[in-house]
């Protein structure tokens, strides 16, 4: 057959099927794109919470002001170092901001007689570099004007734990959600190609070739695809904007339009080469033999 013109799907007998696998798609290129935006949104609470994370820096009673001024210059040049969180704080200020804040009250001053804060260095990490804070933490101790080197672990990370055990969980409903997808595309095309066998008969005793025959239930998959994709786009970005909109996350826009846009190429060309598989596994064979 010749012609360019295609013919029309009897679609009867198919809607539940139909509307079950939209349904499984339109879920699991949900719950895709919910796993990239978990992620995005965790990684970037993570860098905030290890980047807020003070490093102090304990100095020697014997340090002079050109061994601290040196340190503080080498802090500030460092590549691990966050830029402009390098802060020298003399022990006379340190026991002030202690008195202010209620800390220590006169009486107590009286007691101690000689302050007995060291002077301190504090600086952050970038988070690019926090996972090498041991060693960092080590070669500070290891300058000679330093005494010791303190600070709070940042309570985010059992928080991020937890989130990456959810995230598994999500990418294993994602994988069954795959299956599940798959499986109702190929049943749909079984329904589809018994509910137009005669058609498709008709067309092999003139000689149609298997591309034309294959040609309308291909777009249809790719129709459904880019149907169950858009809906979940559109969800994604309206449910992302009421949760996450008011972060303040580095490039958030981007990066969730890539993400939209992958679903969208993902399902639909998910629907349509499964739907294309499925049907030239049966047309090069006559309708008389087909077992579905």
């Amino acid at each position: 057959m010749t012609t360019d013109t295609t013919y029309k799907i009897n679609p009867a007998g198919t809607r539940f099927n139909y509307w079950a696998t939209l349904f499984s798609l339109f879920l699991m290129l949900y719950l895709l794109g919910a796993i990239g935006l978990l992620t995005t949104v965790v990684n970037s609470y993570l860098a905030t919470s290890k980047e807020q994370t003070v490093f102090y820096v304990s100095l020697k009673k014997a340090s002079t002001q050109n061994d601290i001024f040196s340190l503080q210059q080498t802090l500030e040049k460092a590549s691990y170092t966050k830029p402009q969180s390098v802060h020298y704080l003399p022990k006379d200020e340190a026991l002030a901001d202690f008195v202010n804040d209620g800390t220590l009250t006169e009486a107590d001053l009286k007691i101690l007689a000689d302050n007995p804060l060291p002077d301190i260095l504090n600086f952050s990490i970038q988070a690019a570099h926090f996972d090498s804070y041991p060693s960092i933490v080590a070669d500070l101790e290891a300058q000679k004007i330093v005494e010791s080197v303190s600070y709070n672990p940042p309570a985010s990370q059992n928080i991020a734990d937890k989130i990456h055990r959810l995230e598994i969980i999500l990418i294993l409903l994602v994988i069954f959600f795959i299956f599940v997808s798959i499986t109702l595309i190929k049943n749909n095309v079984k329904l589809l190609l018994l509910t137009n066998k005669e058609s498709i008969r008709t067309l092999q005793m003139v000689g149609a070739t298997v591309d034309y025959i294959a040609r309308p239930y291909g777009w249809l998959g790719l129709r459904n695809g880019l149907i169950s994709s858009l809906f979940a786009s559109i969800v994604l970005a309206i449910s992302s904007s009421i949760l996450v909109g008011s972060w303040n996350i580095p490039n958030y826009s981007t990066i969730l339009s890539i993400i939209l846009i992958t679903l969208v190429c993902f399902g639909s060309l998910l629907s349509w080469a499964v739907t294309k598989q499925s049907i030239k596994k049966y047309l090069p064979t006559p309708v008389e033999n087909w077992h579905l």
